[in-house]
């Protein structure tokens, strides 16, 4: 019998403008000789806020691929002071650490991470972990 650990990789959108109804990070596939028939599934995300997210908030981050911004997962971000990390709510009923085959990320995508602009104001580092196997 045999076990190996997933691949962990953290991709960073660093001081992303949240308050911005943009595409706020783009990742590349992940790059391994190995990749072939490999899955990610998201384990962690994180924003670290670099200047205070204020106003018509919370704003929310979809996890996708460019063609679905939300195929992978959708959070909620609320309002958060500088130098904080915020509170962050995934929503639609999905879960950090989903084992659901269904928002399973092959190893060629390009995740993108994009902002409805929900703050007036604010901007933060975005942190997204996913587990390759």
């Amino acid at each position: 019998m045999s076990y190996s650990n997933g691949i962990q990789t953290t991709y960073i959108a660093a001081g992303a403008a949240i308050d911005t109804a943009a595409v706020i990070g783009r990742f590349p596939a992940l790059e391994h000789p190995e990749n072939g028939g490999l899955t990610g599934r998201i384990v962690g995300v994180m924003v670290q806020c670099t200047v205070q997210l204020t106003g018509a908030g919370p704003s929310v981050i979809s996890i996708g691929d460019g063609s679905d911004a939300n195929k992978f997962g959708t959070i909620s971000v609320a309002d958060t002071a500088a130098n904080a990390r915020a509170v962050v709510t995934f929503t639609d009923g999905e879960t950090v650490d989903s084992t659901n085959g269904s928002n399973r990320i092959p190893a060629d995508t390009v995740i993108t991470l994009t902002s409805d602009g929900g703050h007036t104001a604010g901007d933060g580092d975005v942190y997204l972990v996913v587990e390759w196997s």
